[in-house]
């Protein structure tokens, strides 16, 4: 039988292990939020525009091969408060292409238009846009 100095320290022990997982996993939120801030002000630093057209070129670089569809975009861009989602979609678009066209990448990285889907990088594109933006040596 444990006596009761043991049976303490065995609750302590228990409560201090809970305590360091709290603030473990307060960290690595905290250190993925920064990482994620250091990324977003690479992207915006490379192509200098409005922040839905970088958001944009991001996420299709991020995202290479992958269809995505305008409703997921205009949900995670737009959001529901704009009053008309898919011209304001459009008009980041045109930004976006923009923002290539001004640094020299037009020619190289093409944004793809899926008719009824929605929209797609090629993979070697977006590592091409990747490099420039400094994510890839």
């Amino acid at each position: 039988m444990a006596c009761c100095e043991c049976r303490r320290l065995v609750a302590e022990n228990a409560r201090l292990k809970d305590e360091i997982e709290t603030w473990s996993a307060v960290a690595r939120a905290e250190r993925a939020e920064v990482v994620e801030d250091i990324a977003a002000t690479r992207w915006t630093r490379a192509f200098g525009t409005r922040r839905a057209a970088v958001r944009l070129l991001r996420m299709l670089a991020e995202r290479p091969d992958r269809t995505l569809s305008r409703t997921w975009l205009i949900e995670t861009l737009i959001g529901p408060e704009v009053k008309d989602p898919r011209k304001q979609l459009d008009v980041t678009l045109v930004h976006a292409r923009a923002a290539l066209k001004r640094v020299g990448l037009a020619d190289q990285v093409e944004i793809q238009v899926i008719h009824g889907e929605g929209y797609v990088m090629d993979g070697t594109v977006a590592g091409i846009l990747r490099a420039f933006v400094g994510e890839v040596e």
